[in-house]
């Protein structure tokens, strides 16, 4: 069977490269393939280039367990079952700064602390992460390693890949990088445009967001996930992010996230620490018949069909209607549901944007102000910050164990106090200030996490109210104006 695959895949790549089955040079010795010489020279090339950019990640998921079943036995040992478990995960992830910022896929590091998560360069060096921020809608990740002077990947664009194009993959597939020396596979673009959202977040509709994809047969498998899919340059066009499978395993058709406008816009703000917002109008969508588009005089192959419109939404307040076919989005033509889903997503919240519609045969426009859609929250863990005396952290699963903080307590736990300026606070309320109690509230707003303390409390330097709870303790405490230990 080998000699008889072997001679049949030359004459396709032979004939790729613009050598035809009867062309003389294809009869000739081996010596004659210098086509096919560069290009093996050219993936040669890409891996060397490429590979000091690309990470193994190791991350360990901890699981609560919380079974009636379980809690009145006991093991063998006669010790209790434990409380939760370990799932352990493989990814792979792209530096993409030098100082340390790599990017990768949330659904391969979400339900693990930073402390739980471990990247592993291609020379062998493995680190912890330090802080993990992500965007559950795009499943984004940016992770930051304590590292300097690190090769960068070099990003391309979605509008320079056409279907066709050549494509690799780099990664960590099954673990097996797990040292590093990431592994390579090579295909080409399958195809492009592909929203799979209902296949690949059946029961997560509302929250996570699969549109937009590139498809290719570049072989794709389990550990995979968040490392680079590159053009034949070398450049980054897509974070690998899935593989459609009957038996588990890579069968040619695998899935990335697109390095588009949108997809990098979401990357930068992630790197500078931001929360990414999505638009929302309060329409569901369907693709229009054929006789739909016709009696509304819509062109073949374009505009969406608005099914319902919610109460009290934009869309409501717009006066848009079921029925109504949308043709343009901010003058932009609208083809499928997939693109209007994404434009209306790239929006911003509470600016207008003119749509144009066709209701009755009749070409209207209207103006809107999208809402923000409510999506699932992202991780947002921050390295422990100073704040007047006071070190904070995000409540990490080791830190909630070690100060025995309730599991329905958000907020920023006090790890530690500098007394020469803890001192200078007047008791008592400085005797409420511990190691182990959580802040959950600046000035009256929540906050759960080093991200939302630091937005409440940028900028403040004058006297600040905040919430303590402890097991022991729940009060407002306000502190004085910013002072400094000298």
């Amino acid at each position: 069977m080998r000699r008889a695959k072997n001679p049949f895949w030359v004459v396709i790549v032979v004939g790729s490269l613009g050598l035809a089955p009867g062309d003389p040079a294809a009869g000739d010795d081996l010596g004659n393939f210098e086509r096919l010489e560069q290009l093996q020279t050219t993936l040669a090339s890409v891996a060397e280039r490429v590979a000091p950019t690309v990470v193994a990640i190791r991350a360990e998921k901890r699981v609560v367990i919380n079974s009636p079943a379980l809690s009145s036995r006991q093991q063998a040992d006669g010790t209790p079952f434990p409380r939760e478990r370990r799932d352990r995960v493989v990814g792979s992830g792209v530096i993409i700064r030098s100082d340390g910022v790599i990017l990768t896929n949330e659904h391969v590091v979400e339900k693990a602390a930073p402390e739980d998560i471990t990247c592993t360069l291609a020379n062998g060096d493995t680190y912890t992460v330090k802080s993990v921020i992500s965007d559950h809608r795009s499943d984004l990740a940016v992770l930051r390693i304590d590292a300097e002077n690190l090769p960068e990947a070099r990003l391309g664009d979605l509008k320079n890949v056409r279907q066709g194009h050549f494509a690799v993959v780099m990664g960590n597939p099954f673990g097996l990088a797990a040292e590093g020396k990431p592994a390579m596979s090579f295909g080409i673009i399958s195809a492009l445009g592909r929203a799979l959202t209902h296949q690949l977040s059946p029961l997560n509709l509302s929250e996570r967001y699969y549109g937009n994809l590139i498809e290719t047969d570049a072989t794709i498998n389990l550990g995979n996930s968040g490392g680079p899919l590159l053009n034949i340059r070398g450049e980054v066009i897509g974070i690998t992010t899935a593989v459609s499978s009957r038996s588990g395993g890579s069968e040619g058709v695998g899935y990335a996230i697109p390095l588009d406008a949108r997809t990098k816009s979401i990357i930068a703000q992630l790197v500078r620490g931001e929360e990414v917002e999505y638009g929302y109008l309060g329409i569901r969508l369907d693709t229009p018949t054929s006789e739909e588009r016709r009696l509304a005089g819509v062109a073949p192959g374009q505009g969406v069909l608005i099914r319902e419109v919610e109460e009290n939404t934009p869309a409501a307040q717009a006066k848009l209607e079921s029925g109504d076919i949308v043709v343009e989005f901010e003058g932009e033509p609208i083809k499928d549901i997939d693109q209007l889903i994404r434009l209306v997503g790239a929006a911003r919240v509470g600016v207008p944007v003119a749509i144009v519609f066709v209701r009755d045969g009749v070409r209207r426009t209207v103006m809107v102000s999208p809402a923000r859609r409510d999506v699932g929250k992202g991780i947002n863990y921050q390295p422990p910050m100073g704040w007047r005396g006071l070190t904070l952290a995000d409540i990490t699963p080791d830190l909630r164990e070690q100060y025995d903080i309730d599991d329905d307590v958000s907020g920023v736990v006090i790890t530690a106090l500098d007394e020469a300026v803890v001192n200078r606070i007047e008791a008592p309320v400085r005797d409420e200030i511990q190691e182990g109690v959580v802040v959950t509230q600046v000035n009256g707003t929540p906050v759960s996490s080093l991200y939302e303390f630091k937005k409440q409390t940028a900028g403040q330097s004058g006297a600040v109210t905040v919430s303590l709870v402890a097991r022991d303790l729940a009060i407002d405490v306000t502190l004085p104006p910013e002072i400094s230990a000298r």
